[in-house]
């Protein structure tokens, strides 16, 4: 249970400079890097939702019939 509890901070913090980043470049650039926004965003989604997945699913066969 804990690797997964600091796979989630983990995606949080990133998640959290990634955007921060992509504001700066906007900021003093103009660029937007949307297809890696929409990407990034996705896979961490996708990440999250399988590790619940996981989780309920382990939770269901210890609990049992």
């Amino acid at each position: 249970m804990r690797y997964g509890k600091l796979i989630v901070a983990g995606m949080l913090v990133f998640l959290a400079a990634f955007t921060f980043g992509c504001m700066a470049l906007f900021y003093y650039k103009g660029l937007e890097p949307t297809t890696l926004i929409l990407s990034v965003f996705a896979f961490c989604g996708v990440e999250g939702g399988l590790m619940a997945w996981i989780r309920t699913e382990k939770a269901k066969k210890t609990e049992g019939p």
